[in-house]
């Protein structure tokens, strides 16, 4: 078995380095990306996509598995961290490294 971990492509908060909502979609430049890596993928002999439920997430497992006919799984565990109030914010302004193992965000959940 070999298993292949993927990150999502590009949204327009990833370009503007904005701690992003669950519902943002990929920017246009993120499609082209999810489109290329299923390209990539179309013969790599996939069964199976397992994805967030995250919109973003979903269009790039959903460009792979339209093209390599893998079969597509929607599993909510696999969200990432709830950044809380800070969603939506530019990471800039924040006062603490958002993705620090012991930064608490406001609303939010630990790594713990």
């Amino acid at each position: 078995m070999k298993l292949l971990v993927i990150r999502h492509g590009e949204t327009a908060a990833n370009a503007a380095r904005i701690l992003q909502h669950p519902h943002e979609p990929l920017s246009s430049r993120g499609i082209q990306q999810a489109e290329r890596l299923a390209k990539r993928l179309r013969n790599a002999g996939l069964s199976l996509i397992i994805s967030s439920d995250y919109e973003r997430a979903r269009m790039t497992a959903t460009a792979i598995s339209r093209a390599s006919g893998a079969t597509l799984e929607i599993e909510p565990l696999l969200r990432e961290r709830n950044f809380g109030a800070w969603r939506g914010s530019p990471y800039a302004i924040l006062s603490e490294d958002p993705l620090g193992q012991h930064v608490v965000p406001p609303e939010g959940e630990t790594w713990d």
